[in-house]
C-alpha cells in the first residue's frame, strides 16, 4: 500500500507512508550491539552495557559516518570488538 492510515477510538492518529510513520515513531537511529573483548580504559560517549542482552550497545544515525570512529576509539581503550550486531528500527 502507498499510504498507511492508523485509527484510535474513531480519531485519526497517523496517516502517512510507511518512512514517514516510522520516522515519526521510531526515527532513524540504529542500535549497535557489540561484543567487547579486553578491558575498556575509557568507555567512548554514548556507549553503554545492555544487560538484557548481555553486550554493549550505542545508537547511531549514520552507521557509516559514526561506526568507524567509535570502533577506533573502543580499540583505543584496550576493547577488542568479537562482534557487531546492528539493529534497524521498525514497526513490528
Amino acid at each position: 500500500c502507498d499510504r498507511i492510515v492508523i485509527v484510535d477510538h474513531g480519531l485519526v492518529v497517523a496517516d502517512g507512508t510507511l518512512e514517514e510513520l516510522m520516522e515519526q515513531t521510531v526515527g532513524s537511529k540504529r542500535q549497535v550491539f557489540l561484543e567487547i573483548e579486553g578491558v575498556l580504559v575509557v568507555s567512548p560517549p554514548g556507549l553503554r552495557w545492555d544487560s538484557k542482552h548481555n553486550r554493549f550497545v550505542i545508537t547511531v544515525e549514520n552507521i557509516a559516518e559514526e561506526l568507524p570512529s567509535v570502533l577506533t576509539r573502543i580499540q583505543r581503550s584496550g576493547g577488542i570488538v568479537k562482534d557487531l550486531v546492528v539493529h534497524q528500527p521498525n514497526l513490528h
